[in-house]
């Protein structure tokens, strides 16, 4: 039993790597998703109306 134990753990350790697991989706057909490609295609959106940054910073205190 002891001698078992120390098998499996050597075979999970060796067999459950980064590269294994990202093998084994690739040749299934699934698709691990890259969050920074996502990311990257979303465009970002835009105001529906145009902002007028001048009435923004334009004051209307007189300084006379």
């Amino acid at each position: 039993k002891r001698e078992l134990l120390k098998i499996f753990i050597v075979a999970h350790q060796s067999s459950f790597t980064s590269e294994n697991i990202q093998s084994g989706f690739r040749n299934t057909g699934l698709v691990l998703v890259n969050r920074d490609i996502v990311i990257a295609k979303i465009q970002p959106t835009r105001p529906k109306s145009p902002v007028n940054h001048s009435s923004l910073t334009n004051s209307s205190i007189s300084t006379s």
